[in-house]
């Protein structure tokens, strides 16, 4: 699940999985539709000009969760799994991740 790299609460950040450091960002509201945080550690250039960019629309999520890649094309972590879901699951996940509060 999601939460296996990302955590319970969405807040992302480091963990060990085959026995390798891993960076996942976090996925909660704030993180999903308003990208003006720093660089996070570990985090690659990639991701942060995608910070720049906003919110994620359900294409853009649909890229990333399905077809592995950011919003400029880009592919992400080779570690990110690609999830074969449906439009609706993929909106209904969108607008959980969105719904969940940062902090």
């Amino acid at each position: 699940t999601c939460a296996s790299c990302h955590g319970p609460e969405a807040r992302g950040g480091q963990h060990v999985m085959h026995m390798q450091i891993m960076y996942a960002p976090p996925i909660y509201g704030e993180a999903l539709s308003d990208h003006d945080d720093e660089h996070d550690e570990g985090q690659t250039d990639s991701d942060a000009a995608h910070e720049e960019q906003g919110a994620y629309s359900l294409e853009e999520f649909r890229m990333a969760v399905v077809e592995g890649q950011h919003p400029d094309g880009e592919p992400l972590d080779q570690d990110m799994p690609r999830w074969n879901m449906d439009d609706q699951d993929l909106a209904d996940l969108l607008a959980f991740l969105k719904s969940l509060p940062g902090g």
